[in-house]
C-alpha cells in the first residue's frame, strides 16, 4: 500500500501512530499494531525521500533491528507450557508469530560435571548444578546469537544466576554462532544453584531487543547421580566393604548384561575407570558407553538396581 510522503515528520508520527494502534488500518504494518513504540522510527523512515511507502520502510526497519516489537507483546512465561516466545510473537490478534522461540526440553540436577576427559568438576558445597536442554528458533529476526551468556535462569526464590563457566565442558554446549531467520539452535547449559533451589524459567535477551522466556519442567536426578551419591555417602560413612558389596551383588545379573555380548568390549573400560572410584558412575558412564545405546540402556538398568539396593547406612 503505497502512502503519500509527509512533508512534516511531526505529521507523519501522527498518521503512522494512528496507523500503528488501530489494527484495521494496518494492512502492510501488521507487524507494529501491538506495539505503539515504533511509531517514530517508521515516521522517520516514510519521511525520508529514499523509501516513502510502508512496504519498504517496513523491510528495512525489520532487516536493521531499527524497530522490534518489546517482549511484552511475546507469550506470558508463567504459562504452563515449557515453549515461550518473545520480540513480537502474536497476542492472539490474529498477525502472524514473529521474533524469538526459547524451549526448555528436559532439565536433571546433578553434583558434578566431567570433562572431555572425565575430570569432575564439583559444584561448590551446598550447590548443585542444573542442566537444562534448550532450543532458541528464530522465526524471522534479521540474526541473534546463541551464545551463553546472554540466558539467565530464574529460580524459585526469584534469583537469577548466569550460566556457569562449565557449560563448556556439557556434552552438547551452546555453540556462538549467529541463527539466521529460520534457523534454531538445540544445546545445554548448566547453571550453578543452591541445592534447595529449583530453576522456574530461562530468558534469552541479545541487548539489542531480541528476548524470549520459557519455562523450565520440574529436575530430575540421572540415575547414574542417584546411585554414585549413596555409594559415596557409604564411603563419607566409612561404611564396611562387605556391607557394600552385598548390596553390589544383588544387582550382578543387570552388571553382566551391561558388560557381557555386545557390550564386552565396555567390561575393561570400566574396570579401569572404577579404580578408585575417582570418576564415579556418570563419569565411568559418559567414557564407557555411547548415549542412547542399548549397552548405555543396559548399564542405566545396574545403575537403577545399585541406587535401590544400597542402604542408607550400614548399622
Amino acid at each position: 500500500m503505497k502512502r503519500t510522503l509527509l512533508v512534516s515528520a511531526a505529521a507523519a508520527l501522527l498518521v503512522f501512530a494512528a496507523a500503528d494502534c488501530n489494527e484495521s488500518s494496518c494492512a502492510g504494518l501488521k507487524r507494529y499494531c501491538t506495539q505503539c513504540a515504533c511509531a517514530a522510527s517508521r515516521a522517520a523512515c516514510a519521511n525520508d525521500a529514499n523509501f516513502g511507502d510502508e512496504a519498504t520502510c517496513q523491510a528495512t526497519l525489520d532487516d536493521g533491528s531499527q524497530c522490534r516489537l518489546d517482549s511484552s507483546c511475546g507469550a506470558d512465561p508463567s504459562s504452563s507450557s515449557n515453549t515461550s516466545s518473545g520480540s513480537g510473537d502474536t497476542t492472539g490478534s490474529g498477525m502472524p508469530a514473529v521474533g524469538l522461540s526459547l524451549e526448555v526440553t528436559h532439565a536433571v540436577v546433578t553434583s558434578v560435571i566431567y570433562d572431555a576427559n572425565q575430570y569432575p568438576n564439583k559444584a561448590g558445597n551446598g550447590n548443585q548444578f542444573l542442566v537444562v536442554d534448550v532450543t532458541l528458533s528464530n522465526k524471522d529476526i534479521p540474526k541473534v546469537l546463541s551464545q551463553q551468556d546472554l540466558f539467565t535462569l530464574k529460580t524459585n526464590a526469584s534469583l537469577l544466576y548466569p550460566p556457569s563457566y562449565h557449560s563448556g565442558e556439557l556434552p552438547k554446549p551452546c555453540p556462538n554462532v549467529g541463527i539466521a531467520p529460520g534457523g534454531s539452535v538445540a544445546c545445554q547449559l548448566a547453571f550453578e544453584i543452591p541445592l534447595a533451589s529449583q530453576g522456574t524459567s530461562l530468558s534469552y535477551d541479545d541487548l539489542m531487543g531480541a528476548t524470549a522466556t520459557a519455562k523450565v519442567p520440574a529436575a530430575t536426578v540421572p540415575v547414574c547421580q542417584q546411585a554414585e551419591d549413596k555409594l559415596n555417602a557409604l564411603i563419607a560413612q566409612q561404611a564396611p566393604a562387605s556391607c557394600i558389596n552385598a548390596a553390589l551383588t544383588k544387582c550382578s545379573n543387570q552388571y553382566m548384561a551391561a558388560t557381557t555380548g555386545g557390550c564386552a568390549s565396555n567390561k575393561a573400560c570400566l574396570a579401569g575407570c572404577f579404580q578408585g572410584f575417582s570418576k564415579g558412575y556418570c563419569g565411568c558412564e559418559a567414557k564407557c558407553y555411547k548415549p542412547g545405546s542399548d549397552c548405555a540402556a543396559s548399564f542405566d538398568s545396574y545403575l537403577s538396581c545399585v541406587a535401590a539396593a544400597l542402604p542408607a547406612s550400614c548399622g
